[in-house]
């Protein structure tokens, strides 16, 4: 006797899909497992303006919540200058959200953040990344070991 085999597509999610809709789980759910597929992380509405967060990034590895721009401030390296730059957190959608805060660190000592372009409060915020770098170095975070992925 042979088994009837029923082809079902599935959504990147890895939700069913019959006729055009979505079956299965509810959309809290489905964000859920979508959350598990790219790796744990922490959400935008839980993240808190002034604090620093290891983050996994396409330029740089700690950075400050601002919470007006839903951005995080970090030191970015190109073409042999380093500067700060605001990287979108990852739920603000594509083709800017590109950060996944890993772990919240420690409250920074900054009141503005929007003010980081602006001479003396820049070199500040600068210096003070600049010293959590070592204090936070790469070794720790075992997923940025070398050869890791």
């Amino acid at each position: 006797m042979s088994k009837k085999v029923r082809k079902v597509s599935v959504t990147p999610l890895g939700a069913p899909v019959a006729a055009g809709l979505v079956l299965g789980p509810p959309l809290d759910k489905l964000v859920e497992i979508a959350r598990r597929k790219l790796g744990e992380f922490i959400p935008l509405d839980q993240c808190e303006h002034g604090w620093l967060y290891h983050i996994k990034a396409r330029n740089f590895r700690l950075g400050i919540y601002n919470e007006v721009e839903k951005e995080f401030i970090g030191i970015r390296t190109k073409f042999g200058s380093r500067y700060l730059f605001g990287e979108y957190h990852w739920d603000t959608g594509e083709p800017f959200g590109t950060v996944k805060p890993i772990t919240k660190l420690e409250q920074a000592p900054f009141e503005k953040l929007s003010e980081r372009d602006d001479g003396d409060a820049g070199e500040t915020i600068f210096d003070w990344l600049e010293v959590k770098d070592t204090e936070y170095p790469r070794e720790k975070w075992p997923h940025e070991a070398p050869g890791h992925k």
